[in-house]
């Protein structure tokens, strides 16, 4: 009786111990399907999303690429070609930056990245167009000085030309050292603002102009010296 009591005993320990495993075999297998199905599921709705975030990296980049381009130009004229690809970079960055913000599931957390990414786009387009401007404006003022150095030179050797021939022709003591000191003045300036147009420090550039005022007012000082009508001589008084 005992015996028989012990096996039965025996008996359903086994069934209970293959009841236990056989659950947890069931509830693991259960688990691990429902956790391939999440994974699967992430997977599906996060890989358009890691694209997408990618092919947003890169029309930024190309955006990058496009101004890099824009700002090694040399003259105004070949911008317009430029500006409409940076134009046509930042739109299609807009694109992907609209389409993340519409497919990416609404929490507090994505909500403020999508926000962060917006507001710093905004910020950083913003900054790309100002320097466009401000390199177009540059280019522009740099055509324009460029026109007026070709003036100058032409000008002053042509000032230059005329004065020697004044000198040439005339025996007036005083009127010849008044156009002497004309030339001498002519030259310092002609010499510091060939000087100036070379110069890229603006520091530099702020002395010069500050050199250069100071040599203009000698040049306008000479200009009065000669245009002052010659003074008689004493002889001149005594015959008289």
């Amino acid at each position: 009786m005992k015996l028989s009591s012990i096996v039965t005993r025996i008996y359903v320990s086994f069934f209970l111990l293959i009841a236990i495993m056989t659950a947890s075999s069931w509830y693991a297998i259960q688990s691990t399907s429902k956790m391939t199905e999440r994974i699967e599921t992430i997977t599906h709705e996060s890989t358009p999303l890691m694209m997408r975030s990618s092919e947003l990296t890169i029309a930024f980049l190309n955006i990058n690429r496009s101004l890099t381009r824009y700002l090694g130009a040399m003259f105004i004229d070949e911008l317009e070609p430029l500006a409409v690809d940076i134009d046509s970079k930042t739109a299609h960055y807009l694109e992907q930056e609209h389409w993340i913000a519409h497919h990416l599931t609404s929490t507090a957390s994505t909500d403020a990245t999508i926000a962060n990414i917006q507001a710093g786009s905004s910020e950083v387009l913003s900054q790309i167009a100002e320097v466009a401007r401000l390199f177009e404006r540059f280019l522009d003022l740099k055509d324009q000085d460029d026109y007026q150095q070709s003036k100058f030179q032409p000008i002053v050797n042509q000032l230059t030309s005329d004065l020697v021939s004044g000198l040439s022709n005339t025996n007036a003591a005083e009127e010849r050292m008044a156009i002497q000191g004309l030339l001498s003045q002519l030259s310092v300036l002609s010499i510091d603002a060939n000087k100036a147009f070379t110069m890229q420090d603006i520091v530099e550039l702020n002395a010069s102009k500050r050199s250069f005022a100071s040599r203009q007012e000698r040049f306008q000082q000479a200009i009065e010296h000669y245009k002052q009508p010659p003074q008689p001589s004493l002889s001149r008084l005594n015959t008289h």
